[in-house]
């Protein structure tokens, strides 16, 4: 223990007075003979053991008072493992979760005033040489450095509620980061949070003994949610004048069950459909809504539901794009019937362009769709190279043999790309036997299908062997479980391998009522689609088809509310966009290059903080103190004196003082009143 006045404790001699007086107050008892005592009706007897008894005490409650002033006097202070650092300077870490969960309110209000309060309660206790760090989810620049008392005051008024997420251990990090670059001064890193279930990953959450850590939760929000948690299509397909059939998942975190939640559908800013869903209690449901988009480009959705009073995940927006024109390139060797020109020449909807394997143009080759590889020679090593990039940009490749070919340049084209490759020419006709109706490929193609349906059949085939590790998928599968059509994903795109050539000779194919169909949807599905939506915070790099050099740089990203120019790096297939952090609002982000749309990209709010469940007082003791973080559960006004008694250590004055004053009353109550205790005991 020690004394914040210690020249006090001499007063610790005045004890001498009471022991003084009652040396020489005692009074001895003599005897008092008497001829009769048969006159005296009433005495009361007081014997010398009882008087000592008295004396005694009235004695030590008169030392105790002494002693418990003096030391009131004294300060006494219970030493805390800070204690030792009192009068040195300190550095306080402060970190104020402002996600969007903190936007929920509790008993006290919104979430994230509390958290402030409780920042500012903080800075009360310091001292006035003592220096501050602010940390939000934002990990701004100009909070990574040390500012003063009224420099953190104003930080803190500035918070507000951002889209970004961090987790403890990732906040914790980035304060060792600082604290450890801030020279000298103890340390103090304090977490204000409402300490969500999802914010703590005890397995990335270290134990550290170098740092005195100190979380502080805010109460919990007893708040009712329903979010949209995602958006897809059922079909990857989008034509212009078809229905579109859009599936909406809503999910439910509360205890109850919600029996009609209204849903609406807005494309490019005009309601198309309303629904309504029913979502039981910690649950999710789904819901159907069909609409037709009027025209070709970008189509922007945005699909919102009511629901309070959390309403930061209530909308969802989302973008794809409907195009005028599939391209598609075929590059031809030595046939005699091109039949892939004559199935893509008879709709309008498809630009097919025609390169023989003599006069390629390999510049055209990033604006395609798909690329159809129709029995060449040999494929050469530029345009191996040319389609590895296409296909891992995400266009589709989709290859006929020759029989006569160079195997070895067709099998190291698909080496390269991790594909199957082509062994020996089975000479045995053969006939399909089953076709894969779960591929995207044969999707609402049939209707029904008969049971003994007419199938392609081949004369000859080659033969094929599967990478232990390829993603292939087989399209159409032949008898003995050969493959007639497979397909690989590889990177982004898709390479489609047919073991037969489109040769009447060999095969009836080309013919066959499957043909056409199934030649268009590898078309529609053979370019890169884009992600109907990003994430704010997790996605910052965007890709787009590459863009063109040009002298000045008036590439854009705007929404209704904000606009900013994008890091723009360009690879030899595609541009990249690093949005970085610039994205803060969830919504609808055209990329244009001055007055030409080029892109729409969509931006949600993180959907892990619609789960409004939190860690209870025990459960989060017991999971941060296991890594040697201490847990503070105070209200605002008293966090800062817990603190100051952390830092300083427990003043015991006003303990002395109460205990001063009992002592005397109680000097009090044994003159007054002992004589009468006795005799109630007796």
């Amino acid at each position: 223990m020690n004394f914040l006045y210690p020249s006090f404790l001499f007063a610790l001699s005045a004890i001498a007075i009471p022991i003084v007086i009652h040396l020489f107050n005692f009074r001895k008892f003599k005897r008092v003979p008497f001829t009769n005592v048969r006159f005296l009706k009433e005495i009361k007897q007081q014997t010398d053991s009882r008087s000592r008894l008295k004396h005694l005490l009235i004695l030590t409650c008169r030392i105790l008072g002494i002693i418990f002033l003096v030391l009131a006097f004294a300060q006494p202070i219970l030493p805390t493992r800070n204690t030792i650092n009192a009068g040195k300077q300190h550095v306080y870490s402060v970190y104020i979760d402002n996600s969007n969960s903190m936007d929920a309110r509790n008993t006290e209000g919104n979430l994230l005033d509390e958290a402030k309060r409780k920042a500012r309660s903080i800075a009360a206790s310091a001292g006035l040489n003592d220096r501050f760090q602010l940390l939000t989810n934002d990990f701004e620049g100009r909070h990574q450095r040390l500012i003063d008392k009224e420099a953190f005051l104003r930080f803190i008024d500035e918070v507000k509620i951002s889209p970004n997420k961090r987790r403890v251990d990732e906040v914790i990090a980035r304060q060792k980061d600082l604290l450890s670059a801030s020279g000298g001064g103890i340390k103090h890193s304090y977490l204000i949070s409402d300490f969500q279930r999802n914010s703590i990953d005890e397995s990335k959450l270290l134990l550290d003994t170098t740092l005195n850590i100190t979380a502080i939760p805010v109460e919990e929000a007893k708040t009712v949610n329903i979010s949209v948690d995602s958006v897809w299509f059922i079909s990857p397909l989008h034509k212009v004048g078809e229905t579109e059939q859009l599936i909406v998942k809503l999910r439910n975190f509360t205890d109850e069950d919600a029996s009609s939640v209204p849903l609406k559908l807005f494309i490019n800013g005009v309601q198309k459909a309303i629904g309504s869903v029913a979502v039981k209690a910690k649950s999710s449901a789904t819901d159907t809504l069909n609409f037709k988009p009027e025209g070709t480009g970008w189509q922007k959705g945005e699909v919102q539901i009511t629901d309070f009073p959390v309403t930061f995940d209530d909308k969802l927006f989302f973008s794809y794009q409907i195009d005028q024109k599939v391209n598609v390139l075929e590059i031809n060797g030595n046939i005699t019937k091109n039949y892939v020109q004559t199935v893509y020449q008879t709709d309008d909807y498809f630009q097919i362009t025609s390169n023989s394997e003599s006069q390629i143009d390999y510049q055209v080759i990033p604006q395609q769709r798909l690329v159809v590889l129709d029995q060449l020679s040999s494929v050469s090593g530029g345009l191996a190279q040319q389609l590895n990039k296409f296909v891992q940009s995400g266009g589709s490749v989709l290859l006929f043999p020759s029989f006569s070919g160079d195997v070895n340049s067709y099998n190291s084209f698909l080496t390269s790309l991790n594909v199957e490759k082509f062994t020996t020419v089975e000479v045995v006709a053969n006939k399909t036997e089953k076709i894969n109706l779960q591929s995207a490929v044969f999707t609402g193609l049939f209707e029904t299908i008969p049971q003994n349906i007419d199938l392609p059949f081949a004369n000859r085939y080659f033969n094929t062997q599967t990478s232990s590790n390829t993603r292939r998928e087989v399209l159409l599968g032949m008898q003995g479980g050969k493959p007639l059509l497979s397909v690989t994903q590889v990177g982004l795109g898709k390479v489609y391998l047919a073991t037969i050539p489109l040769n009447d000779s060999i095969t009836n194919l080309p013919r066959h009522a499957i043909f056409v169909p199934m030649m268009y949807k590898i078309a529609m599905l053979g370019s890169q689609r884009y992600p109907l939506y990003y994430t704010i915070g997790k996605s910052t790099l965007l890709e787009t088809a590459k863009l063109p050099a040009i002298e000045r740089n008036e590439y854009k990203l705007k929404s209704k509310d904000l606009e900013f120019i994008p890091d723009i790096r360009n690879d030899e297939s595609k541009s990249n966009l690093y949005v970085d952090d610039q994205v803060k609002k969830d919504g609808i982000y055209n990329f244009v290059n001055g007055n030409e749309q080029l892109a729409c990209f969509a931006f949600n709010y993180d959907r892990s903080e619609s789960d409004l469940s939190y860690y209870t007082g025990s459960e989060l003791e017991k999971v941060l103190e296991a890594k040697n973080i201490a847990v503070l559960n105070a209200p605002a006004d008293v966090v800062g004196k817990a603190l100051q008694v952390e830092n300083s250590g427990r003043k015991l004055w006003k303990y002395c003082i109460l205990l001063t004053l009992l002592f005397l009353g109680s000097e009090v109550l044994l003159i007054r009143y002992f004589e009468k205790l006795q005799v109630n005991v007796a």
